[in-house]
């Protein structure tokens, strides 16, 4: 790939005039620190190094293990090849975030009246980590 000094929305260069029509001069390789503060900078993937190393159709791709295959009921109605009956990462962070009821055996001390009160809670991911990691023990559908 190539580096290259773009304008904002990555469509001309940000160091040429606009009658030379260039894409985006390439950055100079050396090793000397980039100082990177107002300028935008884009990657030009070589066309053969991108179909060849990187497909982005393969990242739709989903192997699914004959292990779902197996777990599911035959009695379902879902079709254990069709994507939309696998439980996404997506659907777990939003039912950990999820408004949850307290039973009876974990109720909240009122401070006012100092008796226990029915009670919810609630998680909040309030910042993404830079890297997760996702252990999946087991889903029971």
């Amino acid at each position: 790939f190539t580096l290259k000094h773009v304008n904002e929305d990555g469509k001309k260069c940000s160091i040429c005039s606009w009658n030379r029509f260039c894409l985006g001069c390439s950055l100079e390789s050396n090793n000397q620190a980039f100082n990177c503060t107002s300028e935008n900078i884009a990657i030009e993937w070589e066309s053969s190094a991108y179909y060849l190393r990187y497909l982005s159709n393969r990242e739709q791709d989903v192997e699914i293990h004959p292990s779902v295959k197996s777990s599911r009921s035959p009695n379902n109605d879902s079709n254990p090849d069709d994507l939309s009956s696998i439980v996404r990462l997506e659907d777990c962070l939003e039912s950990f975030i999820r408004w949850e009821n307290l039973d009876h055996k974990e109720m909240f001390n009122c401070k006012t009246c100092q008796k226990l009160q029915p009670a919810d809670k609630k998680l909040d991911i309030w910042k993404l980590p830079p890297c997760l990691v996702s252990i999946r023990l087991g889903f029971f559908l």
